[in-house]
């Protein structure tokens, strides 16, 4: 396996990634898109390359269409660290489907999104239209996928007519499979279609290439090409056949810090928080007679105790691909080698050699991350630590289509009928409560094993963490109670207060 040094030095060079991070300006708005071929193919095994493209890298918003998405995969299996995710899956046949992630820093809403639940048979356009905040600056990006049979003129001339005039700014970008280097009708249309609302194409190099030839149909379209600083393209064999494009705005951002925080309860200054403990006077509380108030004060108190006495630690998350070694690094950088000679001499064995290098490398990952599970997940784990790495793994949800049932509804609601006899059974009902409900007042030995008996360690709106509960219950054991007994006289539950400090 690598270790920290080498593991960075690998990871830069990995060739779309290495060019994406020279080209990116850090603190402009970047935006890239890339055509999947199904994000989750090869037992996830390009799900896992895709991640690592882009770990902490300078793009901001990755545009993802033909992901392949169904409703069985979750946004957990597919998350990227980092970016937040909107989609719009194909439900009405397999392929298809767009996705964005993007940066958690970003404002970005859905304003448009196509019916993807066709049943006609008809291949239709694909899009996902999305308002975007940052900084200053509101703008209107469209990612599009057209299916390689249809015509999208029609359809991109009724959105642009709907949504464009509300923005001063437009980016569209994704693969509208018209090839605008080539003169028939239907390019004419598109190329009619982006005149009538000023859209100016970035791109002019192919993007798409295949044993007989190559086109552009992977477009980045604008109506304000004075704010593209600078435009690229990669080939990406890992991800397909179409090259990644990306390219950077003028738009300013904040950058988002790499780097995460915690309280550290293993190096807690137990001395000074007792004192500090001590100093609070208790009477005020007790002479406070509105439990809302009352309850104020104490987490007031404690909020403070925790943020003065609870250091805050500061950390650079590791890479999750732990998996990953040298060796597929080298196979990796082979098969994006031999994709590229390929792409300059097209012939036949320059391309056999490609795909033999493509399924080494598919090889070598998968065999890695199988290595890699087996010593993570083992016998001597416990069973919180044992959910918690399959949870990391992405091995608890399922990402295959779900069986069909044996038999339909009325099928077995006819089964579990005939094991019944019509006579109806008398259900006794006990009599209503004639005391009504009421409230008692607790001892500190009930408190405690109240809380003690709380195993979740959620944060509520109050901010008091229920491990500082724990930890400082002797000093605050009495304060809760009267807390409790206060809360019950002014016909509160006790439970309520209870999920308050916990």
């Amino acid at each position: 396996m690598l270790d920290s040094g080498n593991r960075n030095n690998a990871r830069t060079s990995y060739i779309p990634r290495a060019v994406m991070h020279a080209a990116l300006l850090p603190d402009k708005l970047s935006i890239c898109h890339t055509n999947i071929q199904s994000l989750c193919a090869r037992q996830l095994n390009k799900l896992s390359e895709f991640k690592f493209c882009f770990e902490n890298s300078n793009v901001d918003i990755i545009c993802v269409t033909e992901t392949w998405l169904t409703s069985n995969i979750t946004d957990e299996v597919i998350a990227v660290e980092g970016y937040r995710l909107l989609r719009n899956d194909r439900n009405y046949a397999r392929g298809g489907g767009d996705c964005i992630y993007y940066r958690a820093d970003l404002v970005c809403r859905i304003v448009a999104a196509s019916e993807i639940n066709n049943t006609d048979g008809d291949d239709l356009t694909e899009y996902l239209f999305v308002e975007v905040s940052v900084s200053n600056c509101t703008f209107l990006l469209g990612v599009i996928y057209n299916p390689p049979r249809n015509d999208c003129s029609e359809t991109f001339e009724q959105k642009m007519a709907e949504l464009s005039l509300q923005y001063q700014n437009v980016f569209l970008i994704g693969d509208f499979n018209t090839d605008v280097d080539v003169v028939n009708a239907r390019s004419d249309r598109f190329r009619s279609v982006l005149d009538s609302f000023d859209m100016h194409l970035i791109n002019h190099e192919p993007t798409h290439f295949h044993p007989g030839g190559s086109s552009l149909i992977d477009l980045f379209l604008t109506n304000n090409p004075d704010l593209i600083i600078n435009f690229n393209q990669v080939a990406a064999a890992g991800f397909s056949m179409h090259d990644m494009i990306f390219g950077t705005l003028n738009m300013s951002r904040s950058n988002m810090p790499s780097y995460q925080t915690f309280r550290d309860y293993a190096h807690v200054d137990y001395s000074a928080l007792s004192d500090a403990l001590c100093s609070i006077d208790w009477n005020q509380l007790y002479s406070i007679t509105d439990s809302d108030i009352a309850l104020d004060f104490f987490n007031l108190h404690l909020v403070q105790l925790h943020d003065c006495f609870i250091p805050l630690k500061v950390f650079k998350p590791r890479n999750q691909n732990s998996w990953f070694n040298n060796e597929i690094q080298l196979a990796i950088i082979e098969r994006d080698t031999a994709y590229r000679l390929w792409l300059s001499d097209r012939c036949q064995n320059n391309h056999d050699q490609y795909k033999r290098l493509r399924n080494r490398a598919n090889h070598k990952i998968k065999q890695a991350k199988i290595r890699y599970v087996s010593q993570t997940v083992n016998n001597s784990l416990s069973s919180k630590d044992l959910w918690r790495r399959l949870k990391q793994l992405n091995v608890t949800q399922s990402s295959k289509s779900s069986t069909q049932p044996l038999n339909t509804c009325d099928e077995i609601n006819t089964y579990f009928a005939s094991n019944f006899s019509e006579a109806s059974t008398t259900v006794p009902i006990s009599p209503e409560n004639s005391q009504g409900l009421h409230f008692c007042q607790v001892t500190e030995y009930e408190v405690i094993n109240a809380i003690d008996s709380i195993k979740s360690n959620a944060v509520g709106f109050d901010n008091v963490p229920l491990k500082l509960v724990k930890m400082i219950l002797p000093h605050i054991i009495a304060p809760i109670t009267y807390l409790s007994n206060a809360a019950a006289g002014a016909n509160l539950l006790i439970s309520d207060v209870g999920s308050n400090i916990g």
